[in-house]
């Protein structure tokens, strides 16, 4: 953003359009976007894009999908390791025993016996 223009008391003085492109940089800092996606969004790339706007959104969305989902998951065991009566979840919790035997399973070649 160009630096905004003082007051004569020394105040910066930001135009409305100013404060929305604040605004608008910040909501796609939320969203996980680069500085760099944002300026292609903004129409404001300081060097040619490969990528339409539509294009970079897209695959924002799909990797917060992939977070939701892998958060949704660690949602799911913690909640239930949280509900194990146990000393020690890592070792006692019957739950957190049958994630870590999945995990584990999954982590194995198909023919390991």
């Amino acid at each position: 953003m160009p630096t905004p223009p003082r007051d004569r008391a020394g105040q910066r003085s930001y135009r409305n359009s100013d404060l929305r492109d604040l605004a608008f940089i910040l909501m796609c800092r939320d969203g996980g976007l680069r500085l760099d996606e944002i300026a292609a969004l903004m129409g404001r790339a300081t060097s040619p894009s490969p990528h339409r706007w539509q294009d970079i959104v897209a695959d924002r969305l799909t990797a917060i999908e992939a977070d939701l989902a892998r958060l949704r998951e660690a949602h799911d065991y913690l909640s239930n390791a949280l509900r194990c009566q146990a000393e020690h979840p890592a070792v006692e919790c019957p739950y957190v025993q049958r994630e870590l035997d999945d995990r584990v399973a999954g982590m194995l070649p198909p023919d390991h016996p």
